[in-house]
């Protein structure tokens, strides 16, 4: 430890060329951007926000919401002292995986409506479902 204490105090010098020959003058650096394209790209993720993927509208499903709902299977619902804070857990059977959906939330284009204590009710383009328990 002595011996790092008295190495604190020595001046360090760095050669101008490296060992390979190449200055610094001869290393390309990149280009600065315009100011706009930082604040584009801090703008595009707020790290205090949970990330949101972006979602892409998919074409409509030949047989309706009912076909398009019967691989999901409704496992669980959970909610703490208010009916707001009422959660689902969907099972999609096909892929074996397991959502966690919210009131308003979407699931392949087809949102939560309402959550009750044995049910959740699901709508999509002026259709809507139920899935039990």
């Amino acid at each position: 430890m002595r011996s790092g204490f008295s190495m604190l105090h020595q001046v360090v010098e760095f050669p101008a060329e490296s060992k390979t020959g190449v200055s610094l003058s001869d290393i390309a650096l990149p280009s600065l951007q315009s100011a706009d394209y930082y604040l584009q790209k801090i703008n595009e993720r707020n790290i205090f926000k949970p990330y949101v993927p972006k979602t892409v509208k998919k074409a409509a499903v030949p047989g309706g919401l009912v076909q398009l709902m019967s691989k999901y299977k409704l496992v669980g619902i959970a909610w703490l002292d208010l009916p707001e804070t009422a959660s689902i857990m969907i099972e999609d059977t096909q892929k074996k995986e397991t959502y966690f959906l919210k009131q308003g939330e979407q699931l392949e284009g087809v949102t939560v409506k309402t959550i009750y204590t044995d049910r959740a009710v699901f709508s999509h383009e002026n259709e809507e479902t139920t899935i039990k328990l």
